[in-house]
Protein backbone atom coordinates (compact mmCIF):
# COMPACT_ATOMS: atom_id res chain seq x y z
CA UNK A 1 0.00 0.00 0.00
CA UNK A 2 1.01 3.64 -0.17
CA UNK A 3 2.00 6.21 1.96
CA UNK A 4 -1.08 7.98 3.73
CA UNK A 5 -0.69 12.20 3.77
CA UNK A 6 -1.21 13.68 6.98
CA UNK A 7 -4.61 14.67 6.80
CA UNK A 8 -5.71 11.44 5.57
CA UNK A 9 -3.71 9.71 8.24
CA UNK A 10 -5.56 11.80 11.08
CA UNK A 11 -9.12 11.28 9.41
CA UNK A 12 -8.41 6.95 8.59
CA UNK A 13 -10.07 5.80 12.15
CA UNK A 14 -13.06 7.87 11.84
CA UNK A 15 -13.01 6.90 8.06
CA UNK A 16 -13.76 3.05 8.92
CA UNK A 17 -15.90 3.57 11.82
CA UNK A 18 -18.16 5.19 8.82
CA UNK A 19 -20.05 2.52 8.02
CA UNK A 20 -21.47 2.45 10.96
CA UNK A 21 -23.18 6.10 10.38
CA UNK A 22 -26.71 6.28 8.86
CA UNK A 23 -27.36 6.58 5.02
CA UNK A 24 -27.85 10.08 5.50
CA UNK A 25 -25.14 11.00 7.06
CA UNK A 26 -22.94 8.72 4.71
CA UNK A 27 -24.06 10.53 2.04
CA UNK A 28 -22.23 13.96 2.69
CA UNK A 29 -18.67 11.66 3.66
CA UNK A 30 -16.10 12.02 0.81
CA UNK A 31 -13.56 9.64 -0.23
CA UNK A 32 -9.76 11.04 -0.58
CA UNK A 33 -7.44 8.40 -1.40
CA UNK A 34 -9.96 5.53 -0.59
CA UNK A 35 -10.49 6.62 3.11
CA UNK A 36 -13.64 8.39 3.88
CA UNK A 37 -13.69 11.72 5.75
CA UNK A 38 -16.11 13.91 6.67
CA UNK A 39 -16.88 17.28 4.26
CA UNK A 40 -14.48 20.24 5.35
CA UNK A 41 -11.91 18.27 7.01
CA UNK A 42 -10.13 18.15 4.13
CA UNK A 43 -7.92 20.83 3.80
CA UNK A 44 -6.14 21.39 0.24
CA UNK A 45 -2.56 20.86 0.17
CA UNK A 46 -1.63 23.26 -2.24
CA UNK A 47 -3.29 26.17 -0.39
CA UNK A 48 -1.51 29.10 0.48
CA UNK A 49 -2.02 31.13 4.00
CA UNK A 50 -0.62 34.65 4.81
CA UNK A 51 1.86 32.79 7.47
CA UNK A 52 2.82 30.70 4.60
CA UNK A 53 4.15 33.64 2.54
CA UNK A 54 5.16 35.50 5.47
CA UNK A 55 7.43 32.07 6.30
CA UNK A 56 9.06 32.21 2.54
CA UNK A 57 9.73 35.40 2.80
CA UNK A 58 11.95 35.37 5.72
CA UNK A 59 13.37 32.55 5.01
CA UNK A 60 14.61 33.69 1.98
CA UNK A 61 16.34 36.66 4.03
CA UNK A 62 18.04 33.50 6.45
CA UNK A 63 19.48 32.12 3.35
CA UNK A 64 21.10 35.20 2.46
CA UNK A 65 23.27 35.41 5.37
CA UNK A 66 26.47 34.43 4.02
CA UNK A 67 25.88 37.25 1.11
CA UNK A 68 24.89 39.91 4.18
CA UNK A 69 28.32 38.87 5.71
CA UNK A 70 30.46 39.33 3.04
CA UNK A 71 28.83 42.08 1.99
CA UNK A 72 28.38 41.41 -1.40
CA UNK A 73 26.88 38.54 -3.31
CA UNK A 74 29.28 35.53 -3.96
CA UNK A 75 31.26 35.45 -7.38
CA UNK A 76 33.33 33.10 -9.75
CA UNK A 77 34.66 34.17 -13.07
CA UNK A 78 32.32 32.58 -15.24
CA UNK A 79 29.44 34.82 -13.09
CA UNK A 80 30.68 37.72 -14.99
CA UNK A 81 29.72 36.03 -18.39
CA UNK A 82 26.04 35.39 -16.73
CA UNK A 83 25.40 38.67 -15.63
CA UNK A 84 26.10 40.38 -18.81
CA UNK A 85 24.54 37.41 -21.20
CA UNK A 86 28.04 36.85 -23.15
CA UNK A 87 27.34 34.05 -25.52
CA UNK A 88 29.85 31.37 -24.92
CA UNK A 89 29.68 27.51 -26.78
CA UNK A 90 30.81 25.66 -23.32
CA UNK A 91 27.92 27.39 -22.00
CA UNK A 92 23.59 27.99 -21.73
CA UNK A 93 22.25 31.34 -22.04
CA UNK A 94 19.19 30.42 -19.99
CA UNK A 95 20.26 31.56 -16.67
CA UNK A 96 22.03 34.39 -17.58
CA UNK A 97 18.27 35.19 -19.02
CA UNK A 98 17.07 34.48 -15.73
CA UNK A 99 19.41 36.35 -13.75
CA UNK A 100 18.48 39.44 -16.22
CA UNK A 101 14.98 39.56 -15.73
CA UNK A 102 16.12 39.12 -12.15
CA UNK A 103 18.62 41.86 -11.68
CA UNK A 104 17.40 44.05 -14.91
CA UNK A 105 20.78 45.92 -15.22
CA UNK A 106 19.51 47.88 -11.73
CA UNK A 107 20.49 45.98 -8.39
CA UNK A 108 22.40 43.15 -8.54
CA UNK A 109 21.46 41.39 -5.29
CA UNK A 110 18.05 40.80 -6.84
CA UNK A 111 19.75 37.80 -8.52
CA UNK A 112 20.37 36.23 -4.94
CA UNK A 113 17.27 37.04 -3.63
CA UNK A 114 15.22 35.33 -6.28
CA UNK A 115 17.31 32.48 -5.77
CA UNK A 116 17.05 32.28 -2.71
CA UNK A 117 13.09 33.01 -2.61
CA UNK A 118 12.69 29.84 -5.15
CA UNK A 119 14.90 28.00 -3.05
CA UNK A 120 12.49 28.57 -0.27
CA UNK A 121 9.19 28.21 -2.13
CA UNK A 122 10.50 24.59 -3.23
CA UNK A 123 11.34 23.81 -0.31
CA UNK A 124 7.79 25.02 1.54
CA UNK A 125 5.97 23.09 -1.23
CA UNK A 126 7.90 20.07 0.18
CA UNK A 127 6.99 20.68 3.39
CA UNK A 128 3.32 20.92 2.91
CA UNK A 129 3.96 17.39 0.98
CA UNK A 130 5.43 15.58 3.55
CA UNK A 131 3.92 17.06 7.19
CA UNK A 132 0.50 18.34 8.54
CA UNK A 133 2.20 21.28 10.31
CA UNK A 134 4.15 22.74 7.30
CA UNK A 135 5.23 26.02 8.65
CA UNK A 136 6.62 24.55 11.86
CA UNK A 137 9.10 21.78 9.90
CA UNK A 138 9.63 24.73 7.19
CA UNK A 139 10.93 26.50 10.37
CA UNK A 140 12.68 23.85 11.50
CA UNK A 141 14.28 22.84 8.04
CA UNK A 142 15.39 26.05 7.62
CA UNK A 143 17.26 26.63 10.94
CA UNK A 144 19.02 23.62 9.79
CA UNK A 145 20.12 24.37 6.93
CA UNK A 146 21.39 27.49 7.26
CA UNK A 147 24.23 26.84 9.85
CA UNK A 148 24.81 23.47 8.89
CA UNK A 149 24.72 22.98 5.20
CA UNK A 150 25.83 24.61 1.72
CA UNK A 151 22.18 25.85 0.78
CA UNK A 152 22.76 29.51 2.03
CA UNK A 153 26.04 29.58 0.18
CA UNK A 154 24.93 28.58 -3.03
CA UNK A 155 21.74 30.98 -2.96
CA UNK A 156 23.97 33.97 -2.35
CA UNK A 157 26.14 32.55 -5.07
CA UNK A 158 25.73 34.33 -8.89
CA UNK A 159 25.98 30.52 -10.33
CA UNK A 160 23.92 28.18 -11.59
CA UNK A 161 24.62 25.74 -9.28
CA UNK A 162 21.67 26.27 -7.20
CA UNK A 163 19.35 25.30 -10.04
CA UNK A 164 21.22 21.47 -9.95
CA UNK A 165 19.72 20.41 -6.54
CA UNK A 166 16.65 22.46 -7.34
CA UNK A 167 15.88 20.58 -10.89
CA UNK A 168 16.20 16.78 -8.36
CA UNK A 169 13.62 18.24 -6.05
CA UNK A 170 11.08 19.53 -8.59
CA UNK A 171 11.59 16.37 -11.09
CA UNK A 172 10.57 14.29 -7.88
CA UNK A 173 7.63 16.40 -7.09
CA UNK A 174 6.58 16.26 -10.75
CA UNK A 175 7.01 12.32 -10.87
CA UNK A 176 5.65 11.50 -7.59
CA UNK A 177 3.24 14.10 -5.95
CA UNK A 178 1.80 16.05 -8.63
CA UNK A 179 -1.46 14.69 -8.04
CA UNK A 180 -1.79 16.31 -4.62
CA UNK A 181 -0.49 19.84 -5.77
CA UNK A 182 -3.16 22.73 -6.05
CA UNK A 183 -3.35 23.83 -9.88
CA UNK A 184 -0.96 27.33 -8.75
CA UNK A 185 1.49 25.06 -7.49
CA UNK A 186 1.57 22.97 -10.23
CA UNK A 187 2.07 25.84 -13.00
CA UNK A 188 4.94 26.84 -10.70
CA UNK A 189 6.65 23.59 -10.45
CA UNK A 190 6.66 22.70 -14.22
CA UNK A 191 7.54 25.96 -15.16
CA UNK A 192 10.82 26.10 -12.57
CA UNK A 193 11.40 22.71 -13.68
CA UNK A 194 11.74 24.07 -17.49
CA UNK A 195 13.64 26.82 -16.08
CA UNK A 196 16.11 24.93 -13.75
CA UNK A 197 16.71 22.11 -16.65
CA UNK A 198 17.77 24.75 -19.00
CA UNK A 199 20.07 26.61 -16.96
CA UNK A 200 23.45 23.92 -17.25
CA UNK A 201 24.56 21.83 -20.07
CA UNK A 202 24.68 19.26 -17.92
CA UNK A 203 21.26 19.12 -16.57
CA UNK A 204 19.61 17.69 -19.72
CA UNK A 205 21.61 14.67 -19.04
CA UNK A 206 21.14 14.70 -15.46
CA UNK A 207 17.47 15.06 -16.06
CA UNK A 208 17.09 12.22 -18.84
CA UNK A 209 18.79 10.31 -15.55
CA UNK A 210 16.40 10.90 -13.40
CA UNK A 211 13.24 10.81 -15.32
CA UNK A 212 14.75 7.00 -16.61
CA UNK A 213 14.63 6.16 -12.79
CA UNK A 214 11.09 7.72 -11.56
CA UNK A 215 10.06 5.75 -14.51
CA UNK A 216 11.37 2.93 -12.77
CA UNK A 217 10.23 3.46 -9.51
CA UNK A 218 6.33 4.89 -10.53
CA UNK A 219 6.31 1.17 -11.82
CA UNK A 220 7.91 -0.86 -8.76
CA UNK A 221 5.63 1.25 -6.37
CA UNK A 222 2.25 -0.28 -8.41
CA UNK A 223 1.29 2.50 -10.59
CA UNK A 224 -0.39 1.67 -13.86
CA UNK A 225 0.95 2.13 -17.37
CA UNK A 226 -1.16 5.11 -17.63
CA UNK A 227 -0.12 6.75 -14.60
CA UNK A 228 3.11 5.78 -15.79
CA UNK A 229 3.30 7.36 -19.10
CA UNK A 230 1.68 10.63 -18.29
CA UNK A 231 4.43 11.47 -15.47
CA UNK A 232 6.86 10.61 -17.72
CA UNK A 233 5.21 12.90 -20.18
CA UNK A 234 5.12 15.85 -17.49
CA UNK A 235 8.84 15.16 -17.00
CA UNK A 236 10.18 14.55 -20.14
CA UNK A 237 8.45 18.07 -21.48
CA UNK A 238 11.36 20.45 -19.56
CA UNK A 239 13.92 18.11 -21.15
CA UNK A 240 12.95 18.33 -24.54
CA UNK A 241 12.09 21.94 -24.46
CA UNK A 242 15.14 22.43 -23.05
CA UNK A 243 17.56 20.55 -25.68
CA UNK A 244 15.55 22.12 -28.29
CA UNK A 245 16.13 25.13 -27.19
CA UNK A 246 19.86 24.65 -26.58
CA UNK A 247 20.23 23.36 -29.98
CA UNK A 248 18.90 26.11 -31.53
CA UNK A 249 20.97 28.55 -29.77
CA UNK A 250 24.37 26.65 -30.61
CA UNK A 251 22.78 25.85 -33.95
CA UNK A 252 22.32 30.20 -34.63
CA UNK A 253 24.85 31.29 -32.38
CA UNK A 254 27.45 29.28 -32.78
CA UNK A 255 26.66 27.75 -35.63
CA UNK A 256 27.24 24.09 -33.91
CA UNK A 257 24.35 21.98 -34.54
CA UNK A 258 24.94 19.80 -31.49
CA UNK A 259 24.26 19.81 -27.66
CA UNK A 260 27.18 20.14 -26.19
CA UNK A 261 29.70 21.51 -28.40
CA UNK A 262 32.58 22.10 -26.09
CA UNK A 263 31.80 18.71 -24.56
CA UNK A 264 35.06 16.79 -26.40
CA UNK A 265 37.32 19.82 -25.67
CA UNK A 266 36.41 19.15 -21.85
CA UNK A 267 36.93 15.82 -21.86
CA UNK A 268 39.73 15.60 -23.99
CA UNK A 269 41.46 18.77 -21.57
CA UNK A 270 40.27 16.30 -18.34
CA UNK A 271 42.14 13.25 -20.11
CA UNK A 272 45.15 15.60 -20.78
CA UNK A 273 45.10 16.72 -16.83
CA UNK A 274 44.76 12.83 -15.72
CA UNK A 275 47.63 11.21 -18.13
CA UNK A 276 45.68 8.89 -20.50
CA UNK A 277 45.31 11.91 -23.21
CA UNK A 278 48.75 13.16 -22.87
CA UNK A 279 50.18 10.10 -23.61
CA UNK A 280 48.63 9.63 -26.70
CA UNK A 281 48.52 12.88 -27.98
CA UNK A 282 52.62 12.57 -27.92
CA UNK A 283 52.49 8.95 -29.45
CA UNK A 284 50.72 9.90 -32.25
CA UNK A 285 52.61 13.29 -33.06
CA UNK A 286 53.49 14.98 -35.19
CA UNK A 287 52.35 12.30 -37.42
CA UNK A 288 48.12 13.00 -36.91
CA UNK A 289 48.74 15.94 -37.88
CA UNK A 290 47.03 17.35 -34.91
CA UNK A 291 46.48 21.64 -34.11
CA UNK A 292 47.85 20.43 -30.54
CA UNK A 293 50.70 18.68 -31.54
CA UNK A 294 52.05 22.52 -31.66
CA UNK A 295 52.24 21.93 -28.35
CA UNK A 296 52.51 18.22 -27.47
CA UNK A 297 55.81 18.56 -25.81
CA UNK A 298 54.84 21.45 -23.29
CA UNK A 299 50.98 20.53 -22.75
CA UNK A 300 49.51 22.23 -19.59
CA UNK A 301 49.67 20.31 -16.50
CA UNK A 302 46.23 21.00 -15.29
CA UNK A 303 42.52 21.07 -17.73
CA UNK A 304 42.20 24.24 -16.29
CA UNK A 305 45.53 25.80 -17.87
CA UNK A 306 45.03 24.29 -20.92
CA UNK A 307 41.46 25.67 -21.24
CA UNK A 308 41.64 29.36 -19.98
CA UNK A 309 45.80 29.42 -19.90
CA UNK A 310 45.64 30.86 -23.77
CA UNK A 311 46.80 27.86 -24.92
CA UNK A 312 43.19 26.61 -26.59
CA UNK A 313 42.49 29.96 -27.94
CA UNK A 314 45.88 30.13 -29.55
CA UNK A 315 44.55 26.60 -31.10
CA UNK A 316 41.29 27.90 -32.26
CA UNK A 317 39.19 27.93 -29.42
CA UNK A 318 36.31 25.58 -28.39
CA UNK A 319 34.94 25.88 -31.65
CA UNK A 320 37.87 25.11 -34.01
CA UNK A 321 38.90 22.16 -31.67
CA UNK A 322 35.41 20.40 -31.38
CA UNK A 323 35.82 17.88 -34.06
CA UNK A 324 39.66 17.65 -33.64
CA UNK A 325 38.70 17.20 -29.73
CA UNK A 326 36.71 14.38 -30.41
CA UNK A 327 38.73 12.16 -32.75
CA UNK A 328 41.27 12.63 -29.55
CA UNK A 329 38.91 11.64 -27.19
CA UNK A 330 38.05 8.49 -29.25
CA UNK A 331 41.67 7.60 -29.85
CA UNK A 332 42.87 7.89 -26.77
CA UNK A 333 39.71 5.47 -25.48
CA UNK A 334 40.32 2.95 -28.07
CA UNK A 335 44.04 3.52 -27.37
CA UNK A 336 43.77 2.83 -23.49
CA UNK A 337 40.26 1.86 -22.69
CA UNK A 338 41.57 0.55 -19.08
CA UNK A 339 43.56 3.79 -18.24
CA UNK A 340 40.42 5.83 -19.27
CA UNK A 341 37.96 3.44 -16.72
CA UNK A 342 40.45 3.59 -13.79
CA UNK A 343 40.66 7.38 -14.34
CA UNK A 344 36.66 7.43 -14.33
CA UNK A 345 36.31 5.47 -11.53
CA UNK A 346 39.56 7.54 -9.92
CA UNK A 347 37.43 10.92 -10.16
CA UNK A 348 34.53 9.77 -9.37
CA UNK A 349 35.51 7.94 -5.97
CA UNK A 350 37.36 11.05 -5.03
CA UNK A 351 34.51 13.52 -6.15
CA UNK A 352 31.87 11.85 -3.48
CA UNK A 353 34.50 13.34 -0.97
CA UNK A 354 35.15 16.96 -2.23
CA UNK A 355 32.62 18.66 -1.11
CA UNK A 356 33.51 21.44 0.95
CA UNK A 357 31.56 24.68 0.34
CA UNK A 358 33.49 28.07 0.02
CA UNK A 359 36.40 26.74 -1.23
CA UNK A 360 36.09 28.96 -4.63
CA UNK A 361 35.01 31.51 -2.71
CA UNK A 362 38.12 33.63 -3.02
CA UNK A 363 39.56 37.47 -4.57
CA UNK A 364 39.36 37.07 -8.08
CA UNK A 365 39.67 40.44 -8.71
CA UNK A 366 43.63 40.20 -10.32
CA UNK A 367 42.48 36.87 -11.96
CA UNK A 368 39.61 38.64 -13.65
CA UNK A 369 40.43 42.33 -13.44
CA UNK A 370 37.22 42.74 -15.92
CA UNK A 371 34.78 41.82 -13.31
CA UNK A 372 35.25 45.33 -11.69
CA UNK A 373 34.66 47.36 -14.81
CA UNK A 374 31.86 44.65 -15.56
CA UNK A 375 30.47 45.71 -12.22
CA UNK A 376 30.83 49.16 -12.23
CA UNK A 377 28.90 49.56 -15.85
CA UNK A 378 26.74 47.41 -15.26
CA UNK A 379 25.38 48.29 -11.66
CA UNK A 380 27.44 51.76 -11.36
CA UNK A 381 30.13 52.63 -8.60
CA UNK A 382 28.65 51.89 -5.58
CA UNK A 383 28.20 48.14 -6.75
CA UNK A 384 31.68 48.44 -7.81
CA UNK A 385 32.78 49.92 -4.19
CA UNK A 386 31.16 47.13 -2.27
CA UNK A 387 32.45 44.38 -4.30
CA UNK A 388 35.89 45.74 -3.49
CA UNK A 389 35.48 46.37 -0.28
CA UNK A 390 33.43 42.49 0.29
CA UNK A 391 35.02 39.96 2.65
CA UNK A 392 35.67 37.75 -0.64
CA UNK A 393 37.47 40.60 -2.49
CA UNK A 394 39.75 40.42 0.66
CA UNK A 395 40.13 37.20 0.85
CA UNK A 396 38.62 37.67 4.54
CA UNK A 397 36.03 34.17 3.67
CA UNK A 398 36.74 31.96 7.00
CA UNK A 399 36.77 29.26 3.92
CA UNK A 400 38.70 26.73 6.78
CA UNK A 401 36.29 27.02 9.34
CA UNK A 402 33.55 26.69 6.57
CA UNK A 403 35.23 23.50 5.67
CA UNK A 404 35.61 22.48 8.91
CA UNK A 405 32.22 22.89 9.67
CA UNK A 406 31.26 20.74 6.35
CA UNK A 407 33.38 18.04 7.39
CA UNK A 408 31.44 17.44 10.74
CA UNK A 409 28.12 18.51 9.39
CA UNK A 410 28.25 16.26 6.13
CA UNK A 411 28.84 12.89 7.73
CA UNK A 412 26.47 13.65 10.25
CA UNK A 413 23.60 14.40 7.59
CA UNK A 414 24.51 11.54 5.50
CA UNK A 415 23.83 9.06 8.45
CA UNK A 416 21.22 10.59 9.44
CA UNK A 417 19.91 10.55 5.59
CA UNK A 418 20.04 6.76 5.46
CA UNK A 419 18.70 6.35 9.00
CA UNK A 420 15.40 8.03 8.64
CA UNK A 421 15.51 6.13 4.70
CA UNK A 422 15.63 2.56 6.18
CA UNK A 423 12.86 3.42 8.37
CA UNK A 424 10.68 5.37 5.57
CA UNK A 425 11.39 1.96 3.52
CA UNK A 426 10.59 0.15 6.53
CA UNK A 427 7.29 1.43 7.41
CA UNK A 428 6.31 1.48 3.20
CA UNK A 429 6.04 5.48 3.15
CA UNK A 430 6.47 5.32 -0.86
CA UNK A 431 6.57 8.97 -1.84
CA UNK A 432 9.57 9.47 1.20
CA UNK A 433 11.02 6.55 0.10
CA UNK A 434 11.20 7.63 -3.81
CA UNK A 435 12.37 11.22 -2.53
CA UNK A 436 15.44 9.68 -0.42
CA UNK A 437 16.02 7.23 -3.60
CA UNK A 438 16.23 10.00 -6.34
CA UNK A 439 18.21 12.58 -4.04
CA UNK A 440 21.24 9.41 -3.08
CA UNK A 441 21.26 8.75 -7.28
CA UNK A 442 21.08 12.89 -8.02
CA UNK A 443 24.04 12.93 -6.08
CA UNK A 444 26.20 10.12 -7.57
CA UNK A 445 24.60 11.16 -11.03
CA UNK A 446 26.27 14.54 -10.29
CA UNK A 447 29.37 13.23 -8.67
CA UNK A 448 30.11 10.69 -12.11
CA UNK A 449 29.31 13.72 -14.33
CA UNK A 450 31.11 16.37 -13.73
CA UNK A 451 33.87 14.48 -12.64
CA UNK A 452 34.46 12.63 -15.81
CA UNK A 453 33.97 15.69 -17.86
CA UNK A 454 35.11 18.78 -15.97
CA UNK A 455 37.40 16.94 -13.42
CA UNK A 456 36.96 17.13 -9.69
CA UNK A 457 36.66 20.35 -7.46
CA UNK A 458 34.68 20.95 -4.38
CA UNK A 459 31.47 23.20 -6.10
CA UNK A 460 30.09 20.26 -8.02
CA UNK A 461 28.84 18.39 -5.26
CA UNK A 462 29.03 21.06 -2.28
CA UNK A 463 25.65 22.31 -4.88
CA UNK A 464 23.69 19.07 -3.98
CA UNK A 465 25.09 17.90 -0.60
CA UNK A 466 22.49 20.40 1.13
CA UNK A 467 19.88 17.88 0.17
CA UNK A 468 21.01 14.39 2.37
CA UNK A 469 20.59 17.18 5.59
CA UNK A 470 17.09 18.71 3.70
CA UNK A 471 15.50 15.52 3.23
CA UNK A 472 16.59 13.62 6.25
CA UNK A 473 14.78 16.96 7.97
CA UNK A 474 11.47 15.77 6.10
CA UNK A 475 11.63 12.39 6.12
CA UNK A 476 11.67 12.72 9.95
CA UNK A 477 8.60 14.97 10.36
CA UNK A 478 6.83 12.54 8.22
CA UNK A 479 7.75 9.66 10.09
CA UNK A 480 6.64 11.45 13.02
CA UNK A 481 3.13 11.39 11.91
CA UNK A 482 2.90 8.23 9.76
CA UNK A 483 1.10 5.46 10.48
CA UNK A 484 3.05 2.59 10.49
CA UNK A 485 2.70 -0.20 8.12
CA UNK A 486 2.41 -3.71 8.48
CA UNK A 487 3.28 -5.14 5.09
CA UNK A 488 6.91 -6.92 4.78
CA UNK A 489 9.88 -5.17 2.84
CA UNK A 490 10.43 -7.11 0.08
CA UNK A 491 6.55 -8.08 -0.13
CA UNK A 492 5.59 -4.85 -1.06
CA UNK A 493 8.58 -4.28 -3.60
CA UNK A 494 7.32 -7.47 -5.15
CA UNK A 495 3.30 -6.43 -4.87
CA UNK A 496 4.91 -3.22 -6.47
CA UNK A 497 5.53 -4.95 -9.62
CA UNK A 498 2.10 -6.88 -9.67
CA UNK A 499 3.51 -8.92 -12.85
CA UNK A 500 -0.22 -10.83 -13.12
CA UNK A 501 -2.01 -7.17 -12.72
CA UNK A 502 -0.22 -5.91 -15.58
CA UNK A 503 -0.24 -8.90 -17.79
CA UNK A 504 -4.40 -8.58 -17.14
CA UNK A 505 -4.07 -4.67 -17.66
CA UNK A 506 -2.04 -5.16 -20.81
CA UNK A 507 -4.31 -7.60 -22.40
CA UNK A 508 -7.25 -5.73 -21.68
CA UNK A 509 -6.28 -3.05 -22.85
CA UNK A 510 -4.95 -4.60 -26.44
CA UNK A 511 -8.57 -6.06 -26.52
CA UNK A 512 -9.90 -2.84 -26.11
CA UNK A 513 -8.21 -1.22 -29.04
CA UNK A 514 -8.62 -3.95 -30.76
CA UNK A 515 -12.78 -4.01 -30.97
CA UNK A 516 -12.32 -0.63 -31.79
CA UNK A 517 -10.57 -1.10 -34.82
CA UNK A 518 -12.94 -3.92 -35.30
CA UNK A 519 -10.38 -6.78 -35.51
CA UNK A 520 -12.40 -8.79 -33.85
CA UNK A 521 -16.34 -8.63 -32.94
CA UNK A 522 -16.70 -7.78 -29.27
CA UNK A 523 -18.06 -10.73 -27.01
CA UNK A 524 -21.31 -11.29 -26.97
CA UNK A 525 -23.04 -10.45 -23.63
CA UNK A 526 -26.46 -11.92 -24.30
CA UNK A 527 -26.19 -14.83 -22.06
Amino acid sequence: MGELSPTEQKLTRAGTASARLPSEAASRLQVVHGYVVAPGLVKPAGQWTLAAVAAVLAASVAFLVPAFLNGFPFLYPDSGDYLVLTPQIYRSPFYSFFLLLAHMDRFIWNAVLVQALMLSWLLFVLCKLHSSKPITTFLVLVAVLVPFSSAAYFASFIMADIMTPLMFLAMYIVAFRWSELSRFDRVCVFLFTCLATCSHIAHISMGIGIAALSGVLLVLIGKTWREVRRRLGLLLVPIVLSATALLLNNAIIHKSFSLYPAGNSLLMANLIEAGPGRHYIQSVCPDAGYKICQIADRLPRTANQLLWGGSYSELGGFRRMEKEAGEIVWGTIRAAPQDVLAMVARDFVAALQTHRPAQEFIPWTAEVPSMTALIEKRFGREARDAYLASAQSRGRVPRQLIGAVDEVAFPLSLLFFFAVSLLALGRQMVGAACLSIVVASGYVGNALLTSAASGVFDRYQARVSWLFLAVAVLLCARLSESVTRDQPLFQWAFAGMRPRARLQEARATFRTRSEKQGNFPPPDRTL
